[in-house]
């Protein structure tokens, strides 16, 4: 066992694969360790194979997301608590938080279509019909 409880493995790669992973690390900004440990995720269903520039955006939405559910949430205790709220400042609040959602799905639709495609190229599959 090393760090953290993480089990340390061996890989033996051919040159062609090693030079396969070098570039996987230039093009997504992460580490061997990170790439597999993704690449396997993705292989099981837990996800797309994301960079580390979609990965930030991926924080950064849910950040603002969740901002956005604190000022909702704010405003039920207010309405709970018998507080007259305007109706502007829940229509501002309720569509605040309608607005982070859809960036976050457009998103989110974005990084795993682009993904999808980069597989199916490498794969040499058919490109999808609409």
């Amino acid at each position: 066992m090393s760090r953290r409880g993480q089990k340390q493995i061996h890989l033996f790669l051919s040159k062609l694969d090693l030079a396969v992973l070098v570039d996987m690390e230039d093009r997504f900004g992460l580490n061997r360790s990170e790439i597999i440990r993704r690449l396997l995720r993705a292989a099981h269903g837990h996800g797309p194979m994301l960079t580390a520039d979609d990965s930030q955006k991926v924080v950064l939405l849910s950040h603002q997301l969740r901002k956005a559910g604190v000022n909702l949430f704010h405003l039920l205790c207010a309405l709970r608590d018998g507080y007259a709220v305007s109706d502007e400042n829940a229509y501002e609040a309720w569509h605040d938080l309608y607005q982070r959602v859809l960036q976050l799905d457009q998103e989110l639709s974005r990084m795993t279509e682009s993904h999808g495609l980069k597989l199916r190229r490498s794969a040499k599959l058919e490109e999808r019909q609409p």
